[in-house]
């Protein structure tokens, strides 16, 4: 009876570990990038984050000292399969 219940254990944890491997991953992210007026646009740095395969869910621009400096707030996020799992470089 023991070793039915050790078998049967180990072929739920199994099943479940293949589940689990196919599941879609989500990661959430907040991006701060305090910058100059001579930095980058807000388009810019946009475009290199859908690039990397990144998805922008809200964004935000705050002006300091007159216009002379911003900072821009991401909220960003990454959807993928887990077979699809290795990391992009930015």
């Amino acid at each position: 009876m023991g070793i039915a219940a050790t078998f049967l254990g180990l072929v739920a944890l199994t099943v479940l570990k293949w589940y689990e491997y196919r599941l879609r991953r989500e990661q959430h992210a907040s991006l701060a990038i305090d910058l100059s007026s001579e930095g980058p646009s807000e388009q810019d740095i946009r475009r290199l984050l859908t690039t990397a395969g990144l998805t922008i869910t809200a964004a935000h621009v705050i002006l300091a000292s007159g216009g002379k400096s911003r900072r821009l707030i991401f909220d960003i996020g990454e959807f993928r399969q887990a077979a699809n799992a290795e990391r992009r470089p930015l």
